[in-house]
């Protein structure tokens, strides 16, 4: 039997990975039961004795962000009176969610021990007060004896490029937009990033990071980017991304992720887009809090190849919210953000960020995609315009068919630089937009 101190998890085959998966499966769930009094309802009917592989998770019910939101107590393991973090969420997405959270107090983890982070490094964190990440990260990097900073992102931008300057800060966490926002910032000030900061990382989370945004930011600044995928029920990194920048890896000793069609409910293969679904491995003595089979509500698609950089863990790729799809046209088609994510990326111009506007007019569908520019010059661009509109006529067949039979009409707009409207963490807000669009 293969152990998760045997060897280093991330090194291990699939089998072995699957078979540490499954003996903190069973340990986890006997755990939740007895001590979560969600669970101990929500799992009274089902013998935790018959689990005898990974797939028979698919045995047990749904946890959803709703269930959390009605009685976040009830998911307490451990008496209210032994937790030492509380985190209410901003609520952007909907009515806010509590969860309870432990503070680790181990350094560095296998996500960043590749950044070479050191003592001599001075970090900021630029996040909104209270995220659980902003202060698992700072116990983090401070038991490694990296200065920390905790930064608001409702601070003038001037001002925290300013702080970022004068106190050689050399890590950056933060969100992905927000980046974007201190790097258009610098520039409007003749502010040379290269030459007069000291910032080497650059890692972001949030929301699908695209790659037109990585390579603008990263020749700004000269600095690398990794990207992280987190869920702050599940105590908040999920997955992470290594120096071969090709996906994120799924700490697998701490979460069983399953990836299923977003109709049918069915697992998708590799390589297809579906909505994870997550599962809590961690030893639940030290945490607060558990979820089995959680709806995070992201859309993904997964590998279990061995990546260039050598680990085995799985990766996945975000591709966005399951919530943002949209039906046009009279055959009911159906865009994902991925979709559009990916057609985009092939743009240096443009940031990545998108708004999706959908009306009628005379039973028409019109789809305008609102793309925000990188520069102004461009909000002006005609054959950019025109093939942004290619690109996006042939996201699927299905749309191509509509847009040819003039059932749908597909509208571009370039906008400029941070004209698109924000969320408080400053992700871009209402990415697709629904105005009407008729009964079908």
């Amino acid at each position: 039997m293969v152990t998760a101190v045997d060897q280093r998890i991330e090194y291990l085959s699939s089998d072995e990975i699957r078979e540490i998966q499954l003996n903190l499966l069973k340990r986890n769930l006997a755990f939740v039961k007895e001590n979560s009094p969600f669970y101990k309802e929500k799992l009274k009917n089902i013998n935790i004795e018959k689990i005898k592989e990974l797939t028979d998770i698919r045995k047990f019910p749904f946890t959803t962000p709703e269930d959390l939101r009605k009685n976040p107590l009830s998911f307490l393991t451990i008496p209210l009176n032994e937790t030492n973090y509380i985190f209410c969420s901003s609520g952007t997405t909907g009515i806010p969610k509590i969860s309870f959270q432990e503070i680790p107090d181990e350094g560095i983890g296998r996500d960043e021990e590749f950044l070479d982070i050191s003592e001599n490094d001075i970090g900021a964190i630029i996040n909104r007060w209270g995220n659980p990440s902003t202060f698992t990260t700072k116990a983090r990097w401070e038991n490694e004896g990296v200065k920390t900073i905790l930064i608001s992102m409702e601070a003038d931008p001037k001002v925290v490029l300013k702080l970022l300057k004068e106190l050689k800060v050399t890590l950056i966490k933060t969100v992905p937009s927000y980046i974007l926002y201190l790097t258009h910032t610098a520039k409007k000030l003749n502010m040379n990033l290269k030459r007069n900061f000291r910032v080497r990382y650059i890692i972001t989370g949030g929301y699908p990071l695209t790659k037109n945004l990585r390579n603008y930011v990263e020749s700004e600044w000269d600095a690398k980017i990794f990207d992280r995928y987190g869920c702050m029920e599940m105590g908040g990194n999920v997955a992470y991304e290594c120096k071969a920048h090709n996906g994120m890896h799924v700490h697998a000793d701490r979460i069983l992720f399953e990836v299923l069609d977003v109709n049918t409910g069915e697992p998708v293969k590799e390589g297809e887009v579906g909505e994870i679904v997550l599962t809590d491995l961690r030893e639940k003595k030290k945490n607060n809090m558990s979820f089995i089979r959680y709806k995070v509500g992201d859309l993904i698609k997964f590998s279990t190849e061995k990546c260039k950089c050598g680990l085995t863990l799985p990766r996945i790729w975000v591709m966005g919210r399951r919530h943002e799809s949209i039906t046009v046209g009279i055959k009911g088609t159906r865009l994902f953000p991925n979709q559009i994510y990916e057609a985009l990326d092939s743009f240096n111009e443009i940031t990545g960020d998108f708004q999706l506007v959908l009306e009628t007019e005379n039973r028409l569908d019109i789809l305008t995609f609102r793309v925000e520019v990188i520069k102004k010059e461009d909000l002006n661009n005609e054959d950019l315009k025109n093939k942004i509109k290619d690109k996006l006529e042939n996201i699927s067949p299905d749309l191509k068919d509509c847009i040819s039979k003039r059932l749908l009409k597909l509208v571009v707009e370039l906008v400029p630089p941070k004209s698109l409207p924000k969320t408080g963490a400053r992700k871009p807000k209402d990415t697709i937009v629904d105005k009407g669009a008729f009964v079908r």
